[in-house]
């Protein structure tokens, strides 16, 4: 797996430093998150692969949104952290790689999901983009379901084929990120700076859960996919997250984000905290 795209593969740009202000800090942070993983395992540096790492998000990957660069980040790190385990491997922290990055992809979609809420409810963003950006949410979880984190848990894939999913799902974020994301509020959407200001601070005072270690976390991952949740590790779930979750603060909206299935996760996690939402507005 190769982080360090070249031009054609991002579709916007060569690999640059961030900008300056609170984006630059994204990939430290998510770096250092990643080392304090690893470090519960006593892996060495060399077995990391620390060196394979991209400090800085690629330039056709950042959308310039606080949060979500910083959740791109973990993704890379964690992709590339996962593979590194799975050729030396390190069954453990393969597992700990895996179930992390199932916990922060449904985090994030959540996290996206409320966003475009937000922005739906303000008027900014069209409901059928918000609705198709969901689907696909949706679509790349149940993917993952079936190609790496089933297989894995079962002991059905080999390592190469387990691999190969890896890159798979890369690419899979890498094309979500280019396309869907950076039209919904990164470089290329409609939202001005303020409105992704106004985004990011909503995200902020709502009380999602946005990293595996705040508190909520293991009773979301409960509600958007109890299946996925339940076939995690133990260890792979943060005693922190076991608390009870913050009093939520959500954009105020009566459609649901997505009508197929079951609905978007935003949706499945607003009906299972009726009365608990108090409106962000």
């Amino acid at each position: 797996m190769n982080l360090l795209r070249s031009q054609e593969d991002l579709h916007n740009g060569p690999t640059s430093a961030t900008p300056p202000g609170p984006f630059s800090s994204a990939t430290d942070a998510a770096n250092a998150m990643v080392d304090s993983l690893a470090e519960q395992f006593d892996i060495s540096e060399e077995t990391l692969g620390k060196s394979r790492i991209v400090r800085v998000l690629p330039a056709g990957l950042r959308t310039n949104h606080w949060y979500c660069d910083l959740h791109h980040s973990m993704f890379l790190i964690l992709l590339s952290r996962a593979e590194d385990a799975l050729i030396n491997q390190k069954h453990s922290l393969s597992e700990h790689f895996i179930d992390t990055i199932t916990i922060y992809w449904l985090i994030h979609s959540l996290m996206e999901e409320e966003g475009m809420a937000l922005q739906f409810s303000r008027n900014v963003t069209p409901h059928a983009d918000a609705s198709a950006h969901a689907a696909a949410h949706v679509q790349i979880t149940r993917w993952w379901n079936v190609n790496v984190l089933t297989p894995f848990k079962t002991g059905t894939a080999s390592a190469l084929h387990l691999r190969a999913a890896l890159n798979r799902f890369f690419e899979l974020v890498v094309k979500h990120i280019t396309t869907m994301d950076q039209h919904s509020y990164g470089v290329n959407s409609p939202l001005t700076e303020h409105d992704i200001s106004l985004e990011v601070a909503h995200i902020a005072e709502s009380g999602l859960p946005l990293s595996p270690f705040m508190a909520g976390c293991s009773t979301l991952l409960s509600m958007l996919a109890p299946y996925m949740s339940k076939s995690l590790a133990s260890r792979s779930i943060s005693p922190l997250s076991t608390q009870p979750m913050k009093p939520l603060h959500l954009a105020l909206t009566e459609l649901p984000l997505w009508d197929g299935g079951k609905g978007a996760f935003r949706d499945l996690f607003v009906r299972q905290n009726v009365g608990c939402v108090r409106s962000a507005a």
